[in-house]
């Protein structure tokens, strides 16, 4: 059995199904020089668009508003992203509701986190890939969101705020570069982070170069454990070396923890 460790969580590898496949997207399972099978880096597992598994198909191609709420209120975070991928395509929801929605819906994932999978229940995403995906659902809404999107920032503290100034990032406001950089600097979620370093390289902020060359020196790291060995991953670091890539910046791999620029 293959254990992966995140933070302090150790997390079981079991059948493949679509959750798995999307966790294991972006957290190799393998040592560098190890992976005959696998893209070389974290980076290019982290450029695939893979996909939550949701429940079952609503019972109709349009379901009424009503329904829709309640689909957003279940206990079931299927039910739940479910009915929040439907949003974007909604507009006989006003811009506005669909963005308090969806800033709603990170509000409650950043006050009560699904966690890791557990033992015996390998299906259920994590936290983090959840709010990768609502963020990314508010940059769907389009250009005429952003007046609400940025509202909603203002509204709100701490990690979900972080994630709408995300979500600004992935519909591709060039002028929230700063707080972009702030957030690879002084976030104390290295999800943020990760993401953060990835929308700079997206944006092609040149002058973040020297923030995401800090960036390879990022703490976090990803324990994994397999066959008896245990090496350490770094998502930030490597984001963030892919990211200098996308601004013409040579990034070596060095082995181990090393990243070095060259």
């Amino acid at each position: 059995m293959r254990i992966v460790k995140l933070g302090c969580l150790l997390l079981p590898v079991g059948a493949v199904t679509v959750a798995c496949v999307w966790l294991l997207s972006w957290i190799p399972v393998a040592p560098w020089n190890a992976r005959p099978n696998m893209p070389e880096t974290l980076t290019a597992l982290l450029d695939a668009t893979p996909t939550l598994e949701a429940s079952a198909p609503l019972p109709t191609a349009t379901p009424n508003v009503v329904f829709i709420y309640q689909k957003l209120s279940s206990p079931d975070w299927q039910d739940r992203l479910t009915a929040a991928w439907m949003l974007p395509a909604r507009h006989d929801i006003s811009t506005r509701n669909r963005v308090t929605i969806l800033a709603g819906m990170l509000d409650r994932e950043v006050a009560a986190p699904l966690n890791a999978p557990p033992a015996g229940n390998p299906n259920k995403p994590t936290s983090t890939l959840l709010k990768m995906e609502f963020a990314q659902m508010l940059a769907g809404l389009g250009q005429e969101s952003k007046p609400a999107l940025r509202q909603a920032v203002l509204a709100r503290s701490g990690e979900t705020q972080e994630w709408l100034v995300l979500a600004l990032g992935y519909g591709g406001a060039h002028e929230i570069t700063p707080r972009l950089q702030d957030l690879l600097h002084y976030s104390t979620h290295w999800d943020v982070r990760m993401v953060a370093a990835q929308l700079l390289g997206t944006l092609q902020a040149h002058e973040a170069i020297p923030d995401l060359k800090q960036a390879l020196a990022d703490p976090f790291s990803i324990q994994v454990q397999q066959d008896g060995s245990s090496f350490s991953l770094f998502p930030v670091r490597e984001r963030a070396a892919a990211a200098l890539e996308q601004l013409g910046v040579t990034v070596q791999h060095a082995g181990g923890d090393t990243f070095r620029v060259k």
